[in-house]
């Protein structure tokens, strides 16, 4: 599955302006939601769904180059050792500090994938 740019955002509302931490992790918690089991079934995806432990890569865009150090030290504790690749851009909204797309085995046989 690919989750294409995630951002801070929920129910069309930023959320933590200025809070480039809590960005991070409700990014990560909003990618969780969408590549959840309970998500692709509501979807009709039935046999598919996926946790943080299935990603195969993460993007993740910095405004300012100045966070990247903790932004990085969010991501290694909620996603280990993934690949990410991490660049300065702008972001979606203007209030918004960092935006994250993935990359997840969602399959109904993973294994299968890797």
């Amino acid at each position: 599955a690919f989750i294409s740019g995630t951002a801070s955002i929920t129910e069309s509302q930023s959320l933590h302006s200025d809070d480039v931490e809590r960005q991070t992790d409700q990014t990560l918690d909003n990618i969780v939601s969408l590549i959840a089991e309970e998500n692709c079934q509501s979807h009709g995806l039935d046999g598919f769904g996926a946790t943080l432990a299935d990603l195969a890569k993460m993007r993740v865009y910095l405004k300012r180059a100045a966070d990247f150090q903790r932004v990085r030290e969010i991501c290694r504790r909620r996603v280990g050792d993934l690949p990410v690749v991490y660049t300065v851009a702008d972001i979606c909204r203007p209030e918004l500090l960092v935006e994250i797309e993935a990359l997840a085995y969602a399959g109904r046989d993973q294994r299968s994938c890797r």
